[in-house]
């Protein structure tokens, strides 16, 4: 099996590139300035993490149980870190270093593109696609109201349809 780099892997690099390309030049002040996206729930769940948060800084332990919302909680409702959590480093890698949140959008176009090829789509469209798929105003709407977990269950949809696909696509030998 002989790989023809024009057609097997150059489309498929200059789309990664496009994606990557793409949320840099829109999300530039986020990306490049270290600006940060003002989420008006992000700011509530920061006045609601507080009392942990300091907890953690003090101490060096994590707060099981928080009085800061509804009367009293458990805290990792609202925030806790897990030794050995390797997923934020996970997510930088396969987001290229992207910053949080927007990498979110980027991961999304990549996973839609591999469904949409997998589906037998041609790269351009399957790019065209992906673009549409991750800057819908609906993910525009809730990266602005700071619905970032939402926005990564979105993104991440494709590569489940994918993995759905894959089990049950039936291949010829």
């Amino acid at each position: 099996m002989t790989i023809d780099f024009k057609k097997d892997i150059l489309p498929h690099a200059v789309g990664i590139a496009l994606f990557y390309a793409i949320v840099g030049i829109y999300f530039s002040p986020v990306v490049f300035e270290n600006q940060v996206i003002f989420q008006g729930d992000i700011l509530k769940w920061e006045g609601s993490a507080k009392e942990t948060m300091d907890f953690r800084e003090a101490t060096g332990e994590e707060a099981l149980w928080t009085n800061s919302m509804f009367g009293g909680m458990p805290a990792y409702f609202i925030s806790m870190d897990f030794p050995g959590d390797i997923t934020n480093a996970l997510v930088s890698i396969l987001s290229l270093g992207l910053p949080h949140p927007v990498n979110g959008l980027f991961f999304g176009m990549v996973g839609m593109y591999i469904l949409l090829l997998s589906f037998r789509v041609r790269p351009i469209f399957a790019i065209l696609g992906s673009v549409a798929f991750a800057f819908n105003t609906y993910n525009l709407l809730s990266l602005a109201a700071g619905h970032n977990a939402k926005i990564w269950a979105e993104c991440l949809i494709p590569l489940i349809i994918l993995g759905i696909h894959l089990a049950f696509e039936k291949r010829e030998s």
